[in-house]
């Protein structure tokens, strides 16, 4: 991927320059050793992050209609900000008078987060996780905090960098109240585009049903996405959640997804 195109929208840009797609089956071990390599890419990228964002203007749209929904549809409460990155959403969350349980694995983006707050919010209102409470994988043995939340957040693409969506299902239940609604702002699959590049790997992808997922590259640093389909939202998320809507958010390349625990 080139510099240029990354610096203009890093979320979306992934879906029509990425380095190359692979289809294989991954193990417990490399899906692990991707989890490090990707918390350890937004390390690099924190300090760049927010300029990376605010460089594209659809992406302040894109957050302004996701704090619409999301307090239309939840009022007040306690809410998991689920990979909150360097804290941009804490603005209108506290706005909102929510309370927050912030969950950042990127120690580098966690920082900033608690910068910002520390510069700019002043909020006694937000818990901000520490590094060995933010793996959701280990949940299901210590939960990250003792309540249930009123609601979880997971905004711009951070259900993009997880391979097993299916134990972060199983983990988020764990933590949601039954009936209250987790909202996720995700990649929104151009598959159009994707066969267009790579025809037989997009029908072998169609034949074997398995997960797209690309590497990208950025100032020397790698990352791997996942282009995780509807479908397979469904699939991994209906043990425990309904699938009330989603919603393609035209001209950003993003989808926004409304759940409802069970």
């Amino acid at each position: 991927m080139s510099q240029s195109v990354c610096q203009s929208n890093l979320h979306a840009a992934i879906l029509y320059n990425f380095t190359y797609l692979f289809m294989t089956v991954q193990s417990k071990e490399n899906i692990s050793a991707i989890t490090e390599q990707n918390i350890s890419f937004y390390n690099e990228i924190a300090g760049q992050y927010n300029a990376i964002l605010k460089a594209e203007d659809t992406n302040s749209i894109v957050r302004s209609k996701v704090a619409g929904k999301f307090h239309d549809t939840i009022k007040s409460g306690l809410v998991l900000d689920f990979g909150g990155g360097t804290g941009l959403d804490l603005d209108w969350l506290l706005g909102f008078q929510y309370e927050v349980f912030f969950c950042e694995p990127s120690a580098g983006m966690r920082q900033m987060a608690i910068q910002r707050n520390a510069d700019l919010l002043h909020s006694s209102h937000i818990n901000f996780l520490a590094q060995e409470k933010t793996d959701f994988a280990k949940w299901h043995q210590d939960l990250p905090f003792s309540q249930q939340v009123d609601a979880i957040l997971s905004n711009f693409a951070v259900i993009n960098n997880i391979a097993d969506i299916q134990t972060l299902f199983s983990a988020l239940a764990r933590v949601l109240k039954p009936g209250a609604h987790m909202m996720a702002l995700m990649l929104d699959s151009p598959w159009q585009t994707l066969f267009r590049r790579h025809p037989m790997a997009f029908l072998k992808y169609l034949f074997n049903r398995r997960t797209i997922s690309l590497k990208v590259q950025f100032k020397g640093n790698e990352q791997t996405v996942y282009l995780h389909t509807m479908n397979k939202i469904r699939e991994a998320s209906s043990t425990h959640f309904d699938f009330s809507s989603s919603e393609s958010i035209k001209g950003s390349g993003f989808i926004l997804i409304d759940l409802a625990r069970k």
